[in-house]
């Protein structure tokens, strides 16, 4: 995340970069992290696999299509967050509206952890692509 690239760590026990004691007890041995939100990342997408192996373009690319989602999704969520924030205060300070905004995007997000009573695909809380519309 700090370079704004995708990682590839084909042992977890020998890359320095890896903190090994989160994963000693786990069943992980390589792994592939990604950011998400170029150019300035805002989470990263992380792979893992239960054997040391080196990923395949394919794999990647799969991976990279889940990040551009991820992070199309997000851009969605911001603008419409910002576009409420402006309809609903226009009159308040931008700075308060940062931890308005931050309230509500704790508010999302703990409605995605709980699964809003159901498992939602990643293209389902994106929302329609420009493929789909012209489609």
């Amino acid at each position: 995340m700090l370079n704004d690239e995708t990682v590839i760590v084909p042992d977890v026990n020998l890359d320095p970069r890896v903190p090994v004691a989160p994963y000693r007890t786990k069943d992980i041995r390589s792994l592939v992290m990604t950011p998400i939100g170029s150019p300035e990342p805002v989470a990263a997408l992380g792979a893992y696999w239960s054997a040391i192996i080196l990923p395949d373009d394919a794999t990647l690319a799969r991976i990279g299509a889940l990040v551009a989602q991820a992070s199309a999704a997000l851009a969605r969520i911001q603008a419409q967050a910002t576009h409420t924030m402006d309809a609903a205060w226009p009159d308040i300070p931008r700075p308060k509206r940062i931890v308005r905004r931050r309230r509500t995007f704790d508010l999302l997000h703990r409605s995605i952890r709980r699964g809003c009573g159901r498992t939602r695909s990643l293209a389902e809380w994106a929302g329609p692509t420009r493929a789909d519309v012209a489609a």
